[in-house]
């Protein structure tokens, strides 16, 4: 039951962690914003701004891995990046370590017992470490690392290293992680932010004009001949008045 917990609490850290990459997000467009609005603002911290970013998450697991109890180094897991462009990213590894006895004896001293020394490397350079003595046995705990870089375009690796000893190097005794994983938020430019210095000052080439003439309406040239006007007087037709000539009536002779 208590493993079970353990790997739900990773389960549950690991999705914060990527929650959080939605915040590293928001923290990129603020620094682009600041850097562009507050020109002559100071911090002690450098941060580059990068416009527009596209944010990616990657994540890897590993359980069962044992260390060296006289301090040999291991690599618990590793992730590779390609970002095309200039870009930050924030990483993160939890660890499930168990160191001591296996059957769990207690042991305890004024010295110390038990020590761990873990760090997140890029490309074999180490952003952050974390050293442990121990003076109480068996330590059954989750290790946390958690930075953040940037990283310039191209391919590189990420890896989670950890080295250990233990001072009575007893047959049943262990350094042990019984589960971890590692994530990434990479949040890239896409492109490199280093403006590259122009050798040469180009010549910009005119733009033509062009004028447009409209051709002119021709004006017609001559004499215009009116059509003349008849003059003269009008004769009217006289309308012809029909004559009536009136038929004879014949007389009638009476027979005798």
């Amino acid at each position: 039951m208590v493993k079970k917990n353990r790997i739900l609490h990773l389960s549950i850290a690991l999705g914060l962690l990527a929650l959080s990459g939605v915040g590293l997000y928001f923290v990129f467009i603020s620094n682009g914003v600041s850097a562009h609005s507050k020109k002559t603002h100071t911090s002690t911290v450098t941060v580059t701004p990068i416009i527009n970013p596209s944010i990616q998450m990657l994540s890897t697991s590993f359980s069962n891995v044992s260390l060296s109890r006289d301090g040999k180094q291991t690599t618990l897991e590793q992730i590779s990046l390609q970002p095309a462009g200039d870009a930050q990213i924030q990483v993160s590894a939890m660890l499930d370590l168990y160191m001591g006895d296996r059957a769990g004896r207690p042991e305890t001293s004024k010295g110390a017992l038990g020590k761990l020394i873990c760090s997140l490397n890029l490309d074999n350079t180490s952003l952050i470490s974390l050293q442990r003595e121990f003076h109480r046995l068996p330590v059954d705990r989750m290790v946390e690392l958690t930075t953040t870089a940037p990283v310039s375009a191209g391919n590189h690796t990420l890896a989670v290293i950890c080295k250990g000893w233990l001072g009575e190097k007893k047959s049943n005794s262990v350094i042990q992680f019984s589960s971890g994983g590692m994530s990434v938020v990479i949040a890239s430019s896409g492109t490199s932010a280093v403006t590259p210095t122009p050798t040469d000052t180009p010549t910009p080439t005119p733009t033509p004009t062009w004028t447009t003439t409209s051709a002119p309406t021709p004006t017609p040239t001559g004499t215009v001949t009116p059509t003349p006007t008849p003059t003269g007087t009008v004769t009217p037709t006289p309308t012809p008045t029909p004559t009536v000539t009136p038929t004879a009536t014949p007389l009638l002779t009476p027979t005798p």
